[in-house]
């Protein structure tokens, strides 16, 4: 908190700077657009439920694995808000609030089993949100009177969510039960850069689009489960001996696991570092 306060110190401090000769000028700027990562650790987690799901199935004999295909999670929206303020006519700063969002739904990760009471859809759908507060800078590089092409940069806290579930429902059936799910909430960083390009279509309103890539990492991850278990989010990896394999998990934990039949313990960490591409307007007051 007291980082953050120092930052938005900062950007007033430079606004009293500006030249009392002329106004200053604000502007509001909106955007929306998509976002493109990995999340190497959560994708790994799901190819290994599934690789235990079969096994499970393998292991009932009057059961039959049927099949099904888990999609990764490689992708989100991305919204943004944000007040700028004129420093000079070729730099700006602003601060700004927004909003990211991935989930993997139900349809894309149900594997098909038939079981002895009818075939069933046993899913693991995931969502992740992110608050991230921005404090950023732009120099631009004037193409014309109503064009302009910028780069710029910024940095800030982030605030997270993350749920997991799992559940399962006949086919024959509409909805679906949840034996087992997590909510948990993290915090972090975001640091990113990009550049962009800008067009005034009309006096005081300009649309512009850009592209950036971004740092983003959030940890510390509290929350509860469907048994009302609190506590830290780890991930690990655990040995399943009937199986003889060993299964990514996340998982809330009063203690950090630990023994023979755990590796690769830590503090689950979600990363949506990776790439953004962005439209927007900028309202100019």
């Amino acid at each position: 908190m007291k980082r953050i306060t120092v930052l938005i110190s900062l950007l007033f401090a430079a606004i009293l700077f500006v030249p009392r000769a002329r106004a200053v000028d604000v502007s509001l700027k909106f955007s929306g657009g998509q976002s493109f990562f990995q999340l190497k650790s959560i994708n790994r987690l799901l190819e290994h439920w599934a690789v235990w799901k079969q096994k499970d199935t393998d292991a009932h004999t009057d059961w039959t694995y049927i099949g099904g295909n888990v999609s990764k999670l490689q992708s989100g929206f991305d919204f943004a808000g944000e007040i700028i303020v004129a420093v000079t006519s070729r730099i700006t700063i602003g601060i700004g609030a927004g909003y990211i969002y991935s989930e993997l739904m139900e349809e894309k990760t149900a594997l098909t089993i038939e079981r002895v009471v009818g075939t069933f859809l046993d899913v693991k759908p995931i969502k992740i949100s992110a608050l991230p507060i921005l404090i950023s800078g732009y120099y631009f590089f004037p193409l014309s009177s109503s064009s302009r092409l910028y780069v710029m940069g910024g940095a800030g806290p982030v605030w997270g969510k993350y749920i997991e579930r799992e559940g399962q429902r006949l086919t024959s059936k509409d909805n679906f039960t949840y034996q087992a799910f997590q909510r948990t909430s993290g915090r972090g960083s975001i640091v990113l850069a990009g550049c962009g390009f800008e067009y005034e279509f009309e006096p005081g309103i300009r649309v512009f689009l850009e592209g950036s890539g971004r740092l983003c990492r959030i940890s510390d991850f509290q929350g509860e489960n469907n048994l009302e278990e609190t506590g830290t989010l780890y991930s690990f990896e655990e040995h399943i001996p009937e199986f003889e394999i060993w299964q990514a998990k996340n998982q809330i934990m009063a203690a950090q696991p630990s023994g023979e039949n755990y590796r690769s313990v830590k503090k689950a960490t979600v990363d949506l570092s990776g790439l953004m591409l962005r439209i927007g307007l900028v309202f100019k007051f």
